[in-house]
């Protein structure tokens, strides 16, 4: 499920993008910093790859 607005407050450094999951809940933020995807789960946090091994990132609009 998309996330809405009332959870990334815009001061907030990461913003939360997609989450899923009850128990084992998966999430996805992104550093607004530097475009990083991070995937979040219940036991810890780790960069988002493409399929050649690159780190996923998102195309920032202005500055943090």
């Amino acid at each position: 499920m998309l996330l809405t607005e009332k959870r990334n407050n815009p001061s907030d450094r990461f913003e939360y993008i997609y989450e899923q999951g009850g128990t084992d809940k998966l999430t996805i933020i992104v550093d607004k910093m530097t475009g990083v995807n991070y995937l979040l789960t219940n036991t810890g946090i780790t960069p988002l790859l493409n399929a050649d091994g690159s780190i996923v990132t998102t195309q920032l609009e202005g500055t943090w």
